[in-house]
């Protein structure tokens, strides 16, 4: 019974040593093993650079200012958004082009079959907005399309970018307050910017738009509008800012920043 017993309390000793060898081990495992926190992810900028690129990424003659070429090149970029002008020609079509004309063509005067005929310098003829738009449908960048509405049928607009399904992914800016007046009643007052610069914060806040869309000048004349907007929940985007050090400033103050380099 005593021999018994012995080898009973040897067969306990061995396993509590054991075990204590084996906690040892764990605990070593897991001093060197770091915590890993959680990633956090800003779900409305998608960690973007909040940057737009001012008439898409545009590189010479390659991508020339509000080409598809420069709207896609663009969508590559880890950024807020790109930026086109739209207008309207006679016959009802919506075209991307910053002027009034386009090679010497008065764009609301001429058909867009008279207009294609004139290429861009990449050898696009002037592009469909709804072209813009079935690329950014095919798109899953998360870049946004900023349409700068130059003089166009809002109704036809809206209905174009509603039947792409993509109005989650459009953002509306214009100098005419008329056309952001429509969108408000439209029900895109959270997507509408407005340009100007000559309305206040708080005004813009009471016409139900989302934000203010301002050359950096009128910024430099008003730099409370900045705080000003954040406290009433709009956004600031400033434009055209292409110097980085200037660029870097209004990020920091918390501003979207219109640029002709959206790749510094």
């Amino acid at each position: 019974m005593r021999h018994i017993f012995h080898h009973f309390t040897l067969l306990l000793t061995c396993l509590l040593a054991f075990m204590a060898t084996a906690c040892q081990a764990d605990n070593v495992e897991d001093d060197s093993s770091p915590v890993i926190p959680p990633i956090i992810v800003d779900i409305e900028q998608h960690e973007q650079i909040p940057v737009i690129a001012h008439r898409g990424y545009r590189s010479g003659t390659q991508r020339p200012e509000n080409s598809l070429a420069a709207f896609e090149a663009a969508l590559q970029l880890n950024i807020y958004g790109s930026e086109c002008d739209v207008r309207q020609t006679v016959d009802g079509v919506l075209v991307v082009c910053h002027n009034t004309t386009h090679d010497g063509l008065n764009i609301s005067k001429s058909t867009y079959e008279e207009l294609r005929q004139h290429p861009l310098a990449n050898g696009e003829p002037l592009p469909r907005l709804e072209e813009f738009i079935q690329v950014l449908k095919m798109s899953a960048s998360p870049v946004k399309l900023v349409l700068d509405i130059k003089e166009c049928d809002i109704d036809l607009l809206l209905s174009m970018v509603m039947a792409y399904g993509v109005a989650e992914r459009v953002l509306f800016v214009s100098f005419n307050a008329r056309y952001c007046d429509r969108l408000v009643r439209r029900g895109r007052g959270p997507q509408t910017f407005y340009l100007r610069g000559n309305m206040t914060p708080q005004q813009v806040k009471n016409a139900g738009y989302i934000g203010i869309d301002y050359q950096a000048s009128v910024m430099e004349a008003h730099p409370e509008w900045i705080s000003e907007a954040a406290a009433l929940g709009l956004k600031t985007i400033v434009w055209t800012v292409n110097d980085k050090e200037e660029v870097t400033k209004y990020i920091n103050q918390g501003c979207i920043v219109t640029t002709d380099r959206p790749k510094f």
